[in-house]
């Protein structure tokens, strides 16, 4: 049915494009849709294929805040609540976040990483953004603690080789990276990671060619397109980069999802990101769909389809063609090393006292857990475990954990009793302390404070680059709608 809507009025242009905007940038909104599923699936270990600067293995390195749940013989289940983690540190519990809240803790806990690119030019980049860092010029509130180790490697060579360090692998990454490879190579892209690494997870990004109308009204001349003729001569579609081989329509897209899933025995969840802030003038929206097409592929568990998997890279000859190709050369290998104190925590009652130590230097007689935990000191003598802190509270007369409901949600808050509280420190936890940097606090776009001095939390700026994306196989967007 053709659209009735009147664009008598709009005054466009049928020679030039229309405005296409996304907020979030469309590239933050496809790194979005990966961290959603590597939280949702706890995924420890990332190999990230076309890591181009290492923008997404830059954020991965980052430390979670603190550990998962201790074991039994650390803290006995009789001590521990049924709140999780994440309602006890929350900034706010809105009513849509509780609305969200499944009881699953949304901090990832990544043990191993690995960045692959064929763009030495930024490689350099991708080297630097997953580096131990030399804190050493920093200030005490600039640093976070690391409670978990973390081993990362960066590589350079193609996909098309094989690397045994990646079989196995709990999940794959690539976004904006198919559409750059030549049709040799594409055909290695499923039986490689899927075959060979065959990992849990394979999460790929690629630009959508249906959502390519949208730049221009339905009946302007191919003139008024701006973008790169199909360099491969095959179509004459326009394209978004002059380094793309192809853009899979939505259908040409979950067809070879859907081929490729079915020869390797994966699950396929197909979907988009990216839908422009302001409505199409010409009614396309629901029929052009997302900028960006998404495939989360997930392996068939079970001997039976391990077997099927094995067997067919037999059959293709996968290994033995592999061995003739240059292996990938490894550029740096990182050991993030946790915490001196990370697992070996104080006893509850030196916990409790340090945190009325902690709230008479505050000078404050109510202070919510979240800044108790981001002082460095309190998170040392719990040995990276929340539930320690918020067991040592509970289980000290002079402490009570409450929560405080205000306008913007509820808060989880340690009162202080009016006995004065000393901490009994170990020579070796004092020495600690004496040296120990406390992490950088985490900031809310409504940071109210209900503590009734006001006292004011760090809040941090990092330098991020929101102008710039990359296409993950190294290759320079021009825009950021591509």
């Amino acid at each position: 049915m053709a659209s009735t809507t009147d664009t008598s009025n709009i005054g466009l242009n049928e020679e030039t494009e229309l405005p296409v905007i996304f907020y979030p940038p469309l590239y933050l909104e496809r790194r979005g849709w990966v961290l959603d599923i590597l939280r949702r699936e706890s995924i420890t270990q990332v190999l990230d294929v076309g890591c181009g600067e290492g923008e997404l293995l830059g954020c991965l390195c980052n430390p979670a805040p603190w550990l998962t749940p201790p074991p039994p013989s650390v803290l006995p289940p009789s001590l521990l609540t049924d709140i999780t983690t994440r309602e006890y540190m929350e900034f706010s519990m809105t009513e849509d976040f509780k609305t969200q809240c499944t009881g699953r803790e949304d901090v990832l806990h990544i043990t191993a990483l690995n960045g692959l690119d064929i763009s030495a030019f930024d490689l350099k980049d991708a080297v630097e953004a997953v580096a131990i860092k030399d804190t050493t010029s920093l200030r005490k509130w600039q640093i976070q603690q690391r409670w978990e180790p973390l081993d990362v490697k960066i590589w350079s060579g193609g996909l098309e080789v094989f690397n045994p360090e990646f079989v196995d692998t709990e999940c794959i990454v690539a976004t904006e990276v198919v559409e750059h490879l030549p049709e040799a190579i594409l055909q290695d892209f499923a039986p490689v990671l899927l075959g060979l690494y065959h990992p849990r997870w394979l999460l790929i990004t690629t630009p959508s060619y249906t959502f390519n109308a949208r730049f221009t009204p339905p009946d302007a001349p191919p003139s008024a397109r701006k973008g790169f003729l199909d360099p491969t001569g095959r179509t004459d579609r326009i394209f978004r980069h002059d380094d793309h081989k192809f853009e899979w329509t939505v259908q040409e897209f979950a067809d070879w999802c859907r081929d490729v899933a079915n020869q390797w025995d994966y699950e396929v969840e197909i979907g988009g990101v990216g839908l422009p802030t302001e409505a199409d003038p010409y009614g396309r929206d629901a029929a052009l769909g997302y900028a960006s097409q998404t495939a989360a592929f997930r392996r068939k568990e079970g001997e039976e389809f391990a077997q099927r998997r094995r067997s067919r890279c037999q059959e293709l000859g996968l290994l033995q063609s592999m061995s003739r190709r240059p292996g990938h050369l490894q550029l740096a290998n990182y050991h993030h090393t946790p915490s001196s104190f990370a697992k070996l925590p104080s006893s509850l009652p030196v916990i409790a006292d340090a945190v009325k130590q902690k709230m008479n230097e505050f000078r404050d007689g109510a202070v919510p857990l979240r800044e108790l935990w981001f002082e460095a000191d309190i998170s040392l003598f719990c040995g990276g475990w929340v539930e320690l802190l918020v067991a040592a509270v509970n289980e000290d007369p002079g402490l009570t954990l409450r929560k405080a409901e205000n306008e913007y949600g509820t808060r989880w808050v340690d009162s202080i009793s009016s006995d004065d509280g000393e901490a009994s420190l170990t020579e070796e936890h004092a020495t600690a302390l004496e040296t120990s940097t406390s992490p950088l606090r985490w900031a809310d776009d409504n940071q109210e404070s209900y503590v009734t001095n006001e006292r004011q939390s760090w809040s941090s700026s990092p330098e991020v680059r929101w102008d710039t994306d990359h296409i993950g196989w190294g290759e320079p967007v021009s825009s950021d709608w591509s």
